[in-house]
């Protein structure tokens, strides 16, 4: 197995969801992501904006074995939709979130997520499945982004992490396949303007006013 959940884990867990009530949906945990070499990287949850937490990924709101997850909660948003090939965890958080769901927090790093050389969704090789994963990430943040600013929730810091991710998969894909990139930057960008990234001032004044090829020219 990829990943491995250390003896304590599950009623460490468990404490939390007990002293915060039933109205919890899930635990969103740390984890060490162990690369082949043995080298660990610590990934703990962004607590401070959930949704933030979810426009960003990359481990900020868990991952399915460093969470614990409320049955009750899960069955209410109709549980793991199959029908996604990547990004059901998101996908799952989303609809849990959109549907008032309450996260708790947990910083002991009590999951182990070993890199496996054959990893089908930690791959960085399998090319049929890669753009359909990098596809269904940036739907479903759009999604997120269209539901946000429906409440009225989109706040700054939202809408830049969303900008932010849709520019950092953008600048990864390009050398696969730059018509799609391009269609990618029209639909979710929408003319927008990059405010916070990347951090380099000039990157940020040539996308402005000339665009991605522009900037990465």
């Amino acid at each position: 197995a990829d990943d491995e959940l250390l003896p304590e884990k599950i009623a460490h867990q468990m404490a939390i969801v007990q002293n915060a009530g039933p109205e919890l949906a899930f635990v969103a945990g740390a984890y060490v992501y162990r690369r082949l070499d043995k080298r660990d990287r610590c990934v703990s949850p962004l607590s401070n904006d959930p949704w933030l937490a979810l426009l960003r990924g990359d481990g900020a709101l868990g991952i399915t074995s460093s969470n614990l997850w409320r049955a009750e909660a899960l069955q209410a948003v109709g549980g793991w939709n199959t029908d996604w090939q990547s990004s059901q965890e998101p996908e799952l958080m989303f609809r849990l979130l959109g549907n008032g769901a309450q996260v708790g927090f947990d910083n002991e790093t009590l999951t182990i997520v070993h890199q496996q050389r054959d990893s089908l969704s930690r791959s960085r090789s399998h090319a049929r499945f890669k753009p359909a994963a990098w596809r269904n990430w940036l739907k479903l943040r759009s999604r997120i982004v269209t539901f946000l600013k429906s409440k009225g929730e989109l706040t700054a810091k939202r809408q830049d992490q969303f900008q932010m991710k849709v520019i950092e998969f953008v600048r990864g894909y390009w050398n696969q396949d730059q018509e799609e990139a391009s269609r990618a930057l029209e639909t979710y960008m929408a003319g927008g303007r990059l405010r916070l990234f990347p951090k380099r001032l000039a990157y940020r004044v040539t996308f402005n006013l000339g665009g991605f090829r522009f900037a990465e020219a």
